[in-house]
């Protein structure tokens, strides 16, 4: 049944900050999955089995992109910013469900990452900090985890497009797998067009 009291309860929900614990005016959470198949070499090449880095079985009936031992070529990721892109808490989040394919090495993974605006020439790398590092593991199947790269605080707006370039660090011996990937931005939940100011 309708009241006002539990009308104005259930804003507790939709207004931002008030349950995540990040303080007042943090922005509505979207996930943008990213098909591995938009991941591209540098040279704006779709993936296949004989690019680097390459696409893989990574396990039993799982395709995967695969970084083989001492391979670090960056992977490609072009991203429109959504017009909804909460301009103020300026936060993107690359989500990877990542393992390192052996029990040697656990190195992290990097993003160089530009940022294209209208009227303007291509940013500066934005240079966000590395993930925390992979787990290595006996076998590919045996660990994986979820691993995020942070683009904070600069100044990226909505309309903007933003290469991402994507890399381990040294891996001398065992290759990296790359299982799913997803961007996560702050939303504002309106679109704003500048074309009706």
């Amino acid at each position: 049944m309708f009241t006002l009291n539990n009308f104005l309860l259930r804003l507790n929900g939709l207004i931002t900050g008030q349950s995540n614990g990040q303080g007042s005016g943090v922005g509505f959470l979207k996930t943008m999955p990213i098909h591995l198949t938009e991941l591209k070499t540098t040279a704006g090449l779709t993936l296949t089995g004989a690019t680097a880095p390459l696409v893989a079985a990574l396990e039993t009936y799982l395709l995967g992109v695969q970084w083989a031992a001492s391979n670090a070529t960056a992977a490609l990721l072009i991203v429109p910013i959504p017009y909804d892109y909460d301009e103020i808490t300026d936060k993107i989040i690359i989500n990877m469900q990542v393992n390192s394919a052996g029990n040697t090495d656990n190195p992290t993974m990097s993003a160089v990452v530009y940022n294209k605006r209208v009227g303007t020439a291509v940013s500066a790398n934005l240079a966000p900090s590395a993930s925390s590092a992979i787990p290595k593991s006996a076998t590919a199947a045996t660990a994986a985890a979820n691993r995020t790269i942070t683009i904070s605080g600069k100044g990226i707006k909505g309309g903007d497009t933003i290469n991402i370039l994507l890399s381990p660090s040294a891996h001398t011996s065992d290759a990296v797998n790359l299982y799913s990937l997803a961007i996560q931005y702050y939303s504002t939940l309106v679109a704003f067009d500048p074309n009706l100011r």
